[in-house]
């Protein structure tokens, strides 16, 4: 069983961004746990989300959640250990639009 820490996590989200039009910047990072604040590059940087994993230890489960600025809106995920980050990906694409 893979231990998906939260640098891994933060390795993740930045392969979904741009550098050259966002900029990903943790909050905070440990072993289980990361925030990490996702701004837009244009004339002058826009916070546009906020992103909190937490690795539950006991079970592995991986709990993300994204709240958007830029649009406001909400997201709950509640992974098992086995189940891939895919499923984040469209919703963070609909946040930068």
């Amino acid at each position: 069983m893979k231990f998906f820490s939260g640098s891994d996590f933060l390795v993740f989200i930045k392969r979904q961004f741009s550098e050259e039009r966002y900029r990903v910047d943790p909050t905070y990072l440990t072993a289980n746990s990361a925030k990490i604040s996702v701004f837009r590059r244009e004339f002058s940087e826009e916070r546009i989300m906020d992103i909190e994993y937490l690795l539950f230890l006991p079970t592995l489960e991986k709990r993300i959640f994204i709240h958007g600025i830029r649009h406001p809106s909400n997201y709950q995920f509640f992974l098992e250990s086995f189940e891939p980050l895919d499923e984040l990906i469209g919703s963070i694409h609909h946040l930068i639009e």
